[in-house]
């Protein structure tokens, strides 16, 4: 009994492990929320986190230098002749505005790095459709904020996010879009095909790009399409 349950242990564990049938590799599949969890394969880059961080401080630089004029416009607007004396006047108003908005977005930095690039590829079409979507708003609901464009959508009940401008949205959700889709295009071997490749590509970036010129934005518009005229070609 106990030889012949041995034998079938070792028939069934010769058609599991003989070669004639090999046991092919199963693909990892991510989840959604694993991907949510830091990747410790890609660590951060620090030449390009030296950049963004050296071109931070020189913007805020730049807001020190220029910023007192308007800082006492917006803090003392009522005084007839404000200085940088008096206590109903900021001078640096400006500064602390745009050192907050740093702060806030150093703390999203620190948690979006450590999402893994599977969740962006994931949300790259939804997050395009929202940026379409603002850039649709803004040009019926859109503020000019003392500028020739329309441009702006004011949230006056958010102290330190007074205003959002959607083309800024639109080139980050522009650049996930395109990395995945080109991905994609890649793997079908479309992406030098006309039909599949170019007249797609041009007709996506104009998803983009024709509202930002209805605002009209000349300055974004450029950026948007050398952005994608780069990611497509180069």
């Amino acid at each position: 009994m106990l030889g012949s349950y041995a034998d079938s242990s070792r028939l069934a564990n010769y058609f599991v492990t003989s070669p004639m049938r090999p046991s092919l590799p199963r693909k990892k599949r991510i989840s959604f929320f694993s991907s949510l969890r830091a990747n410790p394969n890609h660590p951060i880059d620090p030449i390009l986190l030296a950049a963004v961080l050296i071109l931070l401080l020189f913007g805020l630089i730049m807001i020190t230098s220029i910023g007192v004029p308007k800082s006492i416009r917006l803090s003392a607007p009522d005084i007839l002749y404000p200085n940088c004396q008096s206590e109903e006047v900021d001078c640096y108003l400006i500064l602390k505005n745009h050192a907050t908005r740093i702060a806030i977005g150093l703390m999203f930095f620190a948690a979006v790095i450590r999402i893994h690039y599977s969740f962006w590829k994931r949300v790259s079409l939804p997050f395009f459709a929202f940026a379409f979507g603002l850039l649709l708003m803004v040009l019926f609901f859109g503020a000019t904020h003392n500028t020739f464009a329309r441009s702006w959508i004011s949230l006056p009940n958010f102290p330190i996010l007074q205003s959002v401008q959607p083309s800024e949205i639109a080139k980050l959700a522009m650049i996930f879009y395109f990395a995945n889709w080109l991905d994609k295009k890649n793997k079908d071997g479309q992406i030098a095909t006309f039909d599949g490749g170019f007249l797609a590509f041009v007709v996506v970036s104009g998803l983009i790009i024709f509202p930002i010129i209805l605002q009209p934005d000349l300055g974004s518009t450029l950026v948007i399409a050398i952005i994608a005229a780069g990611m497509y070609f180069v």
